[in-house]
């Protein structure tokens, strides 16, 4: 009877009903944009983009992320004494997106970002409101997303 219940444990701990979850920390060419979080579901109708400074605001975000999944997603580890979070909502979108950011211009005064989406055939046509939370180096240069 001990036999049964540790394989049922076993199998619920191994399910990956709920790990589509992209935690990466795989750093593009400059090395400045880290991936932390990558997600297909954050509720908004349109783009949003948000710089975060600080830990109460970024743990507020992912408040808002998990209020409807449960178990809900991590807050990653950032050390906002040395860096920020750069994160973009895309809003409705349907199949299977991917949003990217990456650094398109910089100069001494302002810093753009651009937002780029990577689409994946899918067989079904689902509706998904995708979403990805980047860390780079704190800066207080303006930053301006450019999403085309």
């Amino acid at each position: 009877m001990k036999g049964i219940g540790l394989v049922v444990v076993l199998l619920f701990l191994s399910c990956k009903g709920q790990k589509k979850v992209i935690e990466n920390t795989h750093q593009p060419s400059d090395g400045r944009l880290v991936l932390l979080v990558q997600d297909a579901f954050f509720p908004t109708d349109s783009l949003q983009t948000h710089v975060i400074k600080d830990a109460k605001t970024l743990n507020a975000f992912f408040r808002s992320v998990n209020k409807t999944r449960k178990p809900g997603l991590p807050v990653p580890l950032v050390d906002f004494g040395d860096e920020m979070v750069l994160v973009a909502c895309m809003g409705e979108m349907e199949g299977d997106v991917e949003p990217k950011l990456e650094i398109l211009e910089e100069n001494q005064k302002q810093l753009v970002i651009g937002i780029e989406i990577d689409i994946k055939p899918s067989a079904a046509s689902l509706n998904m409101y995708p979403f990805c939370v980047y860390k780079m180096p704190k800066t207080e240069k303006s930053i301006y997303f450019k999403y085309d």
